[in-house]
């Protein structure tokens, strides 16, 4: 009988202390967390399909996937904290969705308004009195007056 109680109370304790150790690892372990940001385009590579986006602390992240984003564009991203809470510099973008455009962007950096004419292939007038300008990439641009 002594044997059994023995048993029983050396189990327990090697139990509890298995469970213990079971929860350190575990509150230890660190996992990413997913968080909501938005930015403004800043930069588009075509050669690489790749977006440039500056956040309100003027972090630059990059994603790809230019699609019909334009620079002055604002974009709701999903980021990923990479398993490091307290480091920004290594978050990730793992979702992004088109959410506007900027006109102070554009008021900001005249530059980015403007068209290269050596890539444009043809230039159709609009019955509005527009014109549609197409790329040589095959996007195109609206004007009016």
């Amino acid at each position: 009988m002594m044997n059994k109680k023995l048993f029983l109370m050396v189990a327990m304790v090697g139990t509890l202390f298995a469970a213990g150790c079971g929860q350190k690892n575990i509150a230890t372990a660190q996992t990413s967390k997913i968080y909501p940001n938005a930015g403004i385009i800043v930069a588009l590579d075509e050669s690489q399909d790749l977006v440039t986006i500056s956040t309100g602390s003027g972090l630059l992240y990059e994603f790809y996937g230019i699609e019909d984003l334009f620079v002055g564009d604002i974009v709701a991203v999903t980021m990923d904290d990479n398993g490091t809470p307290g480091m920004v510099l290594d978050d990730k973008i793992i979702d992004s969705k088109y959410a506007g455009y900027s006109e102070l962007f554009e008021e900001q950096n005249p530059e980015s308004t403007m068209v290269d004419m050596s890539k444009v292939v043809d230039i159709e007038t609009c019955d509005d009195g527009g014109a549609y300008l197409q790329m040589k990439d095959g996007t195109g641009y609206y004007w009016e007056r």
